[in-house]
């Protein structure tokens, strides 16, 4: 058993392994990967729900969460919401840990194609081996500037654009 302490979340693997969960490990694409953990509980603090990752994979400026379901019954059952709390709880894992990327999936056996659940990719297992992840910035203000950026373009004096370029700039370099 693995604990990794990174105030204020805590990551424990379980030891034991499920058999359901051994398609989703022979499916992994490991080729982008410096580390990979199965079985991980996530919480914040002592007193806080757990969060269960069945793998977490990364490289040195990227991290995946994935969690596994091993029947579209079981895929069903997770609400929308629930699988927005999970995504936006490993956002703040991968924030913590110093990672600049992380993403979230949810992959499930029996899925015919890719969807979306309440912005979460929902993968079919048999496309996992193919997957290339696409990442998001763990730092939500850094793309909240590059829109605004984006927006004002335009409309807005170029000394306030160029002021929002410097901002983003300085926030991007301290995560190198």
């Amino acid at each position: 058993m693995i604990e990794i302490h990174s105030s204020p979340y805590t990551l424990i693997t379980r030891p034991d392994t499920q058999e359901s969960e051994e398609s989703l490990r022979e499916n992994l694409n490991l080729k982008w990967v410096n580390g990979c953990l199965f079985n991980v509980m996530a919480h914040k603090n002592i007193n806080q729900a757990r969060v269960e990752y069945d793998a977490v994979i990364w490289n040195s400026n990227s991290i995946l969460f994935i969690e596994y379901k091993d029947s579209l019954t079981a895929y069903r059952r997770m609400p929308a919401k629930r699988a927005q709390q999970v995504s936006d709880f490993a956002r703040n894992i991968a924030k913590t840990l110093g990672f600049w990327k992380y993403n979230y999936i949810i992959v499930v056996n029996g899925l015919e194609s890719e969807r979306e659940k309440h912005r979460v990719l929902v993968l079919p297992l048999d496309e996992l081996k193919a997957y290339q992840p696409e990442f998001q910035l763990t730092h939500r203000e850094v793309e909240y500037i590059d829109g605004l950026v984006e927006k004002y373009h335009e409309t807005a004096d170029e000394k306030l654009i160029k002021e929002l370029e410097k901002l983003n700039t300085m926030i991007r370099e301290t995560r190198r």
